[in-house]
């Protein structure tokens, strides 16, 4: 994705910073890693554990897209999501991606993009 976008350098797994950023021309890039927060904490803690890492100072900026792995560790990302993008595993070197809209903004950019494909 990063590629696709213009980026051409190393892309880290933010697994133990939990949070990477990208300067990609008009839009930056927030790669964020949630696999090391636990899944049964109570909301508060993930807002407490978002908020460290600076999630919600990207969330304020409109030319941000958040790319967050394992979003289920965090209700309150799962309940901004614009577009749900799932991988599933179906062979050993093969998988399904599945993409759906979760929200008007997702819905017309999804829309866009099937436009521009047709």
């Amino acid at each position: 994705m990063l590629e696709g976008l213009g980026h051409s350098g190393r892309v880290p797994s933010p697994t133990y910073t939990l949070l990477e950023h990208y300067a990609l021309g008009d839009i930056t890039l927030v790669h964020i890693d949630l696999y090391r927060l636990p899944e049964d904490q109570a909301a508060a803690r993930q807002a407490f554990e978002l908020e460290a890492i600076g999630v919600n100072d990207w969330l304020a900026q409109p030319d941000a897209w958040l790319l967050v792995e394992w979003p289920g560790r965090s209700e309150q990302l799962v309940e901004r999501c614009d577009v749900l993008v799932e991988f599933e595993i179906t062979g050993a070197t093969e998988r399904r991606i599945s993409i759906t809209p979760h929200s008007p903004v997702g819905a017309a950019l999804l829309s866009n993009i099937g436009a521009r494909s047709a």
